[in-house]
C-alpha cells in the first residue's frame, strides 16, 4: 500500500516543484485538459513566499504526488499526480484536509466575496473538469454536489492571423518579461483589491463548452453546523 507524506508549503523553495508538477500533469493528460498550467501556478503563488498551512503537498517515493490550496473563506483547488496509483485514497485525504481547513477558518457572519455568495456561506467549494469523471465520482460519493457556479475556458486557432479590429489609440504586441510587474499592479485593482486567479478570455475566442469546470460545494458542512 502506497504511503503518502503530507507537509505544508515552504514558500519560494517549493514553487519550482509545483511548476514542474503542473508541467508533467499537462503532458500526461494531453491532448485532454488539465487543471492548471505552469504559468497558472506562478501567477497564483507569486505572493506565497513564506510557509503556509493553506497550501499542502503530499509526497510518495516518486516525489510530489499531489497538492491542494485552500483559499479562504471557502474556495479550494487540488490536483493528484496522474500516475500516483492511489488517486481515490489520496483524493479523499485531500478533501478531508480541505473541509477541515474550511471548518477551522469559518466565522459566523464572515464576509464572503461576491463571486462566491451563490455557493452559500456555510459551504466549501472546489473544481472538477467535466472530463474528470473519476474525481466527479469521488466527490459525489462524499456528499459534494454540483452547483451552477462555474468557469468556461476559451480557445482559438493560431494557424491564421487574428483579424480583430484594434480601437484607435491602442496597439497589440507580444507579452514580454517587462510586462510582469505592470500586470501584477493592474490585477488587484480589477478584482476589488484581492489577487484573483480567475482567467480572462478574449471575446473573440470561440467557446469550448466541453472545458467548463463545475464548482462543487460540499453538503457535508451544513450538517456539521459550522
Amino acid at each position: 500500500m502506497t504511503t503518502f507524506e503530507p507537509r505544508a508549503y515552504r514558500g519560494a523553495e517549493d514553487l519550482s516543484l509545483l511548476v514542474d508538477f503542473a508541467r508533467r500533469q499537462m503532458a500526461s493528460r494531453a491532448p485532454a485538459l488539465t487543471y492548471v498550467h505552469p504559468g497558472d501556478v506562478t501567477w497564483q503563488l507569486y505572493l506565497a513566499t513564506a510557509e503556509s498551512e493553506h497550501i499542502r503537498l503530499w509526497f510518495d517515493t516518486e516525489g510530489l504526488a499531489a497538492y491542494a490550496i485552500f483559499e479562504a473563506p471557502l474556495h479550494s483547488h487540488f490536483d493528484v499526480r496522474v500516475d500516483s496509483g492511489a488517486n481515490q485514497t489520496l483524493t479523499v485525504e485531500i478533501l478531508d484536509w480541505i473541509e477541515a481547513s474550511r471548518r477551522g477558518s469559518y466565522r459566523p457572519g464572515e464576509s464572503i466575496p461576491i463571486a462566491y455568495i451563490s455557493l452559500g456561506t456555510d459551504t466549501v467549494a472546489t473544481e472538477c473538469l467535466e472530463s474528470d469523471t473519476s474525481r466527479a465520482a469521488i466527490l459525489e460519493q462524499l456528499g459534494w454536489t454540483p452547483t451552477d457556479h462555474h468557469a468556461v475556458r476559451y480557445r482559438r486557432s493560431l494557424a491564421e492571423p487574428i483579424d480583430v479590429p484594434i480601437p484607435d489609440g491602442y496597439r497589440a504586441r507580444h507579452v514580454t518579461d517587462a510586462d510582469i510587474v505592470a500586470r501584477c499592479i493592474v490585477s488587484p485593482g480589477t478584482s476589488g483589491g484581492r489577487r484573483s486567479s480567475r482567467r480572462v478570455a478574449c471575446a473573440a475566442c470561440e467557446q469550448r463548452r466541453s472545458t467548463a469546470r463545475t464548482s462543487i460545494s460540499s453538503s457535508r458542512l451544513p450538517t456539521a453546523r459550522l
